[in-house]
């Protein structure tokens, strides 16, 4: 596979192999087909020259690298994750819908009564998820104006395709989404933001986000959090292990993440929050930038054919943010990458060929 050659300097690090973050630690199967260790310094030399701000590599039970650089630090060890903000509420919508709060198909109407007169009332919660429900995108709208008032500039988002017959990126979807898990899980006495936390980043090890929020306190729900590399590690390795962030304690069902890391008919590369690898071993498979393709018409992508990378296993999903924004999953192999940074240079194929390929 083509991969570039960057010519960045790298940032001054602090490279940790075995055993960082011990509290991941957890007995290993040797189930898991291993990453090779010249695939690690590969995608690792290749992240650095992008931008690099943090790497975490854990298979199996073993942390196998963690890499965090000056910036990190600077920032008081949390990162802008962008969009892979829509994940953490992605997150929240399938627990809500386990605990009986929500549901995934039934009309958004239930909980959005003022749709319920108008082409936005069937609606549901998947397809704002799965960006399929003809909502317009409304980023200029809910991205320039958004500090006024969130909920009001996202509530007003007219639906203008057929649900399910195109998938279009952009924020309309999550902000209508999370006012949706908001009213739905009302009756618990929470506020969203504080019953995620209870119930699912710290049942999984990770610290509440903090979150950019509007002039009115709402927060926004498609991109903004900020977390520790560590905090995506350990919702990623409660993926990793179908749901479970120990023994005794589960977070989420393996249906729910099956849910999640299900693509649909518009496009089977992302699915409830998540993007991927799914079509990598298809004969037609075309390894893609996902940030080139997402402001395109739906006409003009061909997602059918889209995936992240060939040489990646095809159950790989990930959390996506731009500037090289990612959390890396893999079931099969329970694998889990995390890898932040800054900057336009970052590329799936390249970092993934590297990783799988060394």
């Amino acid at each position: 596979m083509p991969v570039s050659t960057c010519r960045h300097s790298p940032a001054r690090r602090v490279a940790v192999w075995l055993p960082a973050l011990g509290a991941l630690t957890l007995p290993v199967t040797g189930l898991a087909q291993k990453l090779s260790s010249a695939g690690l310094r590969e995608a690792a030399a290749y992240s650095r020259g992008t931008g690099q701000v943090a790497l975490l590599v854990w298979q199996d039970g073993s942390n196998r690298l963690r890499e965090t650089s000056d910036r990190l630090r600077q920032q008081d060890g949390v990162h802008d994750v962008r969009s892979v903000t829509k994940s953490l509420w992605a997150l929240a919508a399938l627990k809500a819908v386990e605990e009986g709060h929500a549901s995934l198909d039934a009309p958004v109407s239930r909980w959005l009564p003022e749709w319920s007169a108008d082409a936005r009332g069937t609606l549901t919660l998947r397809q704002m998820l799965s960006m399929t429900s003809g909502l317009e995108p409304a980023a200029s709208a809910i991205y320039r104006q958004g500090f006024r008032d969130l909920n009001r500039i996202a509530l007003a988002t007219p639906r203008t395709l057929e649900p399910g017959s195109a998938f279009r990126y952009g924020p309309s979807g999550y902000e209508c989404g999370w006012e949706t898990l908001r009213r739905a899980v009302s009756p618990t006495g929470l506020p969203l933001e504080l019953w995620y936390a209870r119930q699912v980043a710290e049942p999984a090890g990770a610290q509440a986000p903090w979150l950019k929020r509007d002039d009115t306190g709402r927060p926004f729900a498609s991109a903004g959090a900020r977390l520790r590399p560590e905090d995506l590690l350990h919702l990623g390795t409660m993926l990793a292990r179908d749901g479970k962030a120990g023994p005794l304690r589960r977070v989420l069902t393996e249906e729910s993440i099956d849910t999640a890391f299900r693509g649909t008919t518009a496009n089977p590369a992302y699915g409830l929050g998540f993007w991927l690898n799914a079509r990598a071993a298809a004969p037609e498979a075309a390894e893609a930038f996902p940030e080139d393709l997402v402001d395109l018409k739906p006409a003009e992508v061909d997602w059918t054919a889209v995936c992240l990378s060939r040489a990646a296993p095809a159950d790989l999903a990930a959390m996506l943010g731009s500037s090289g924004q990612r959390v890396y999953i893999s079931r099969a192999r329970r694998l889990v990458v995390v890898r932040l940074g800054e900057g336009k240079d970052f590329r799936d194929a390249d970092f993934l060929g590297r990783l799988f390929g060394g």
